[in-house]
């Protein structure tokens, strides 16, 4: 069998480097609740209200640290303003369920500082979080498809954000994390650690937020 290069497993070293925060995090209450065969429209609305305070502060930092040419590679765009249709589906886009938690900001700026040089290595490990979130809410959308009892449009804009795409989508990104850890050596720990910071720090947001 040919011998992979150094960082042909990075997509698997993240998933293994941020395997205990990702479980930690679907065992959260506001988790657990979504996760459910049957969630409900109030839990849901808690879920994405708390998502969007969250990506309010990650996401355009995250963006910001990566060069234009790179997220092309990546071939993601944001998914913020899909938790905003899902939140006005809703009738919940009046701020009260999405506030942006206290320091949350501030801690990520402060992780991409500290990087230094590394700084888009570190967003590009976040990104990975990001990314790896819309394979889960595929889950959690066909499961409010089935259950769904609710006058109007179901909003899953933000769960079924690749609808139909997830898989080729994911391997887009999955080579272009890859391309970069190749025309980048040394640059994988940054990579790693990094997602494993953006994790920790949504983790520890979610955690705070006040379960249905």
């Amino acid at each position: 069998m040919p011998r992979q290069a150094p960082s042909a497993a990075l997509m698997q070293r993240l998933r293994e480097h941020t395997a205990a925060v990702h479980d930690a995090t679907e065992d959260l209450p506001l988790m657990r609740h979504v996760l459910t065969q049957q969630p409900t429209p109030a839990g849901l609305a808690q879920y994405l209200g708390a998502m969007h305070g969250i990506y309010a502060a990650v996401e355009p930092a995250l963006y910001a640290a990566v060069s234009p040419a790179q997220l092309t590679a990546l071939g993601i765009r944001p998914k913020l303003p899909a938790l905003r249709r899902d939140l006005a589906t809703l009738g919940r886009l009046d701020g009260s369920m999405q506030t942006t938690p206290a320091g949350l900001e501030s801690e990520l700026r402060g992780l991409l500082t500290t990087a230094g040089g590394n700084a888009e290595a570190a967003a590009l490990g976040g990104l990975y979080v990001l990314e790896g979130a819309t394979l889960g809410g595929q889950l959690i959308a066909r499961r409010l498809g089935e259950h769904w009892a609710c006058d109007g449009p179901l909003p899953v804009a933000f769960l079924d954000f690749r609808a139909g795409h997830e898989h080729t989508d994911w391997r887009r990104f999955g080579a272009a994390v890859e391309d970069f850890a190749q025309r980048h050596p040394g640059k994988d720990a940054a990579v790693l650690d990094g997602a494993l910071a953006v994790f920790a720090l949504m983790h520890t947001a979610m955690r705070s937020a006040a379960p249905v």
